[in-house]
């Protein structure tokens, strides 16, 4: 993976040069956003690392100007800042940046926010691959079809090969059709499937390290000499970062693969996805299910559960809403998912728009389920999506 860092500070630079490059990336450094603007136009990077604030141009600048470029969307950003208001955090979101990291940067957990950002990467390559792949066959397609028609629209013979021929056109786009749907469920489980694994080792390996870490900690204070009373101060300091550690560790991995879905199902995960989520963000979140006992397949679960957890997340980025509310509801054989906001509402002109990567997400998951999608919004309005499901066997 090739990375751009643009950060004035050297010794961090340096720093953070050393670590990305040991982990196996490719680093390119440099210390302002005008430069990194040029570099851009003439070589080609995975994940971009922008400090907010840097001389001339911010890094926020910067990261606005990349996204109002085309296929920006491709393009995985960090901001890197000291400022930890929840203002602050949301207009980093709000300028395109995927992710944040916070000064002090923990480096402990550079590496795992490095592969993680690797995964996001792989997958959006894959899937722009696909979608020039799909663009490419239509053109030849369209191409092909057009050439046959001319060649052969002389004659009663020429016509009846263009209509068998423009047939197999469409049992074949029909056939790629499928493909696509299969394919884009496969690259969703193989995803499903690695955040799992990223997740268990996160909590298996790096969790009872900072546990056992905090444990050692508890020991040394009890077990000092009380005449050491700076090493008592410094030990003091850090079990509460220790503790904050824990707790961003659990949540990196609650966000990676929740265990109540496997364990409990959607229901209860989507129940701990909206307490959660309002007490991070100060959003009002109601969740209502009808029936209580509702009962979801759990290849569909998956899916409804990221629709949710994505949905909520361009709440937080976008919306500027006080309340969502959420339902779940079965009637007969059909699934129903309601996601209201009162937020500022999105233009119809955008609902579509090729950037709008959230909704083109919610519809991708939904392939393999022959789900449909619906999005209504206006400006002041707020936005509202409804998903549904038949609930059967998924193609």
């Amino acid at each position: 993976m090739k990375i751009l860092l643009v950060e004035d500070d050297p010794s961090l630079r340096l720093l953070f040069q050393q670590k990305l490059t040991r982990y196996g990336y490719q680093v390119t450094s440099l210390e302002s956003a005008e430069a990194a603007w040029e570099l851009i136009q003439k070589d080609h990077f995975d994940l971009l690392i922008l400090d907010w604030i840097l001389p001339g141009m911010s890094g926020l600048e910067l990261c606005r100007l990349l996204r109002e470029r085309p296929n920006s969307e491709y393009l995985y950003i960090w901001v890197i800042t000291a400022r930890d208001a929840r203002e602050d955090l949301l207009e980093v979101l709000a300028a395109g940046a995927n992710d944040y990291l916070a000064k002090p940067i923990d480096m402990q957990l550079l590496e795992v926010r490095a592969r993680i950002a690797e995964q996001q990467v792989h997958h959006l390559q894959e899937r722009r691959k696909a979608e020039n792949a799909l663009a490419q066959y239509h053109l030849e397609l369209e191409q092909r079809v057009l050439d046959r028609t001319e060649a052969l629209s002389d004659t009663v013979q020429a016509l009846q090969d263009e209509i068998q021929q423009r047939s197999t056109a469409e049992a074949l786009l029909a056939q790629t059709r499928d493909q696509l749907r299969a394919l884009a469920s496969r690259l969703l489980s193989i995803q499903e499937d690695q955040q799992k694994r990223i997740s268990r080792e996160i909590h298996d390996e790096l969790g009872q390290a900072m546990t056992a870490l905090k444990l050692d900690l508890g020991w040394l204070a009890k077990n000092l000499p009380q005449e050491q009373t700076e090493l008592h101060a410094k030990i003091q300091r850090m079990i509460p970062l220790v503790s904050d550690t824990i707790l961003t560790i659990q949540r990196i991995c609650a966000e990676l693969r929740p265990g109540l879905l496997d364990d409990l199902g959607l229901v209860d995960a989507l129940e701990w996805l909206v307490q959660e989520f309002g007490e991070r963000t100060g959003i009002h979140t109601q969740f209502d299910v009808m029936p209580e006992d509702l009962d979801i397949p759990s290849d569909l679960a998956t899916p409804l559960f990221r629709i949710c957890q994505e949905s909520l997340t361009n709440v937080m980025r976008h919306a500027e809403a006080q309340n969502v509310r959420i339902l779940l509801e079965a009637q007969d054989s059909t699934l129903r998912l309601e996601i209201v906001d009162n937020g500022k509402g999105i233009p119809p002109d955008r609902i579509e728009h090729p950037s709008s990567l959230g909704l083109m997400g919610i519809r991708e998951r939904l392939l393999s389920w022959n789900g449909e999608v619906r999005i209504s919004g206006s400006p002041g309005q707020g936005t509202t999506i409804y998903v549904t499901v038949a609930l059967e066997d998924p193609q």
